[in-house]
């Protein structure tokens, strides 16, 4: 598991076993595991932003899964409203989204 000083916690992919290896070995077992475990987490926020109501999905995920999940979202959100001519729109939404998380 990885720990943020904020409290938050991302599990590992799979476990790194350090017996028996050396330590540059399991280390970098370790940084490749930090690396699958964000990877997975980050495809779960994408998975389920739609799912979820925003306030709960923003709640329930680390803070990084909630900024790089949600920019995938909201390049794909902002593209319709440009090819709909319905920017207003959207930005009434972001609005909305926003003022519900204060």
């Amino acid at each position: 598991q990885m720990y943020s000083k904020e409290g938050e916690i991302i599990d590992f992919v799979s476990p790194v076993v350090t017996q028996g290896k050396n330590v540059e070995v399991w280390m970098t077992e370790v940084e490749n595991q930090m690396l699958a475990a964000v990877r997975e987490v980050i495809k779960i926020g994408i998975e389920t932003y739609a799912e979820i109501a925003r306030t709960d999905w923003v709640l329930r995920n680390p803070g990084q899964v909630c900024l790089n999940s949600s920019q995938v979202h909201w390049t794909a959100e902002v593209e319709q409203a440009i090819n709909e001519t319905a920017l207003d729109a959207y930005f009434q939404k972001l609005t909305d989204q926003l003022m519900d998380l204060v």
